[in-house]
């Protein structure tokens, strides 16, 4: 378990009926987006665009809130308004985003 917890795909499940194809494709498609947000998350920090990281983290929210994920969202918040992170802290955060980010990916695809 990540400091986080763990997604809750009830609303997805909802949203298509629970029908479990319609959502299990969801899941999917989820799932590859996660992969994208968080390489661009990554590649925000690295580089101290507070830009991108605003954006990412704008269309990103909405999908970590169905998933009753607020602390995470809240988490990801701070780290954004610490750019520009010192030289020293940046690896740390990058690892650290990339593990809970890494868990919470895992756990979807163990739904799928």
């Amino acid at each position: 378990m990540n400091k986080f917890g763990y997604p809750t795909i009830s609303q997805i499940k909802a949203d298509y009926d629970f029908e479990q194809n319609k959502y299990k494709h969801a899941l999917n498609i989820l799932f590859d987006e996660w992969v994208l947000i968080s390489n661009k998350i990554d590649a925000a920090i690295a580089t101290d665009d507070q830009s991108a990281m605003e954006s990412i983290l704008h269309k990103f929210i909405t999908t970590l809130r169905r998933l009753d994920l607020e602390s995470l969202v809240v988490w990801l918040e701070g780290i954004k308004s610490q750019f520009p992170i010192q030289k020293n802290k940046k690896a740390e955060i990058k690892l650290d985003v990339k593990i809970v980010l890494e868990t919470i990916l895992q756990f979807l695809k163990n739904q799928i």
